[in-house]
């Protein structure tokens, strides 16, 4: 009996052993049919981590080295429209002012000292550009003169109008420093102190004219709205009118008193 068990489990269990043993080549077509790694179709998945993450990793570098550059820093603009100029000025005074002349009246007499180079200050508002300026100014010089031996103070005053042209390689709003072309014209008034007579008295001799110039300067931007700047020029003055002790009219042929001035001073943009 116990044999009858025996082989009547052996003979239920065999068809799993066949079912089983029967899988096994199956196992092995399924391996055997797979196409080799050589010929894949393209448009199998390729391993993407394993090709994409070194580039994302340089992507990444550039990127963060590109936000640690320091960014290039733009040229300065400097100010531009209404200018406040207050300036040193040093003025001579020559042509018929050489202690040798005077201007004689049927009244009196004024005579017209050699004079020395003045100091003075000035100051001017206008307008101030890239290509130059234009302003209205005011200058005032004191100067020690000399006639007959007699010493004589002399003030010049100059009240005019004044242009500078920049070439056009240096009219830039980033432009430091520029060079410049200037020209201008001015009232003129001389007076000299005591150096009136009608033979009795003295008094002051005031002498009237117009005067004209040109030169040439720099400017040098000391921040954006602060320069420095330094003038040179040559102005041709003509005084045609007297007011002396005991007369009041024109001077005929007028009298000259060109000479050299120079000006260096501080600009102020607003």
């Amino acid at each position: 009996m116990n044999f009858a068990r025996v082989v009547r489990a052996w003979v239920v269990s065999l068809p799993l052993v066949t079912v089983a043993c029967a899988g096994v080549p199956t196992v092995h077509r399924a391996l055997a049919s797979a196409p080799p790694a050589a010929t894949l179709p393209a448009s199998y998945p390729a391993a993407a981590p394993t090709l994409r993450a070194p580039a994302s990793l340089l992507e990444r570098r550039l990127a963060r080295a590109q936000d640690a550059a320091p960014a290039t820093a733009s040229a300065p603009q400097y100010a531009s429209g209404f200018a406040l100029s207050i300036y040193g000025v040093r003025h001579a005074i020559g042509g018929d002012f050489n202690g040798q002349n005077a201007v004689v009246s049927p009244f009196d007499l004024t005579v017209l000292p050699d004079l020395d180079a003045g100091l003075g200050l000035g100051a001017a508002l206008g307008l101030k550009s890239p290509g130059g300026s234009f302003d209205l100014y005011f200058e005032s010089t004191e100067h020690d003169g000399k006639f007959g031996g007699a010493s004589f103070d002399t003030s010049l005053v100059n009240f005019g109008v004044r242009g500078r042209f920049v070439p056009g390689r240096f009219d830039s709003p980033t432009q430091r420093w520029q060079p410049y072309f200037l020209a201008g014209v001015a009232l003129s008034f001389l007076s000299v102190e005591n150096g009136s007579t009608d033979g009795t008295n003295l008094d002051d001799g005031d002498l009237l004219g117009f005067s004209c110039e040109l030169g040439l300067g720099g400017l040098v931007n000391l921040s954006e709205h602060i320069a420095l700047r330094l003038d040179l020029g040559y102005r041709w003055t003509e005084f045609s009118s007297i007011d002396s002790i005991a007369f009041s009219g024109t001077i005929d042929g007028g009298v000259d008193g060109d000479g050299l001035w120079t000006a260096l001073g501080l600009v102020l943009t607003l």
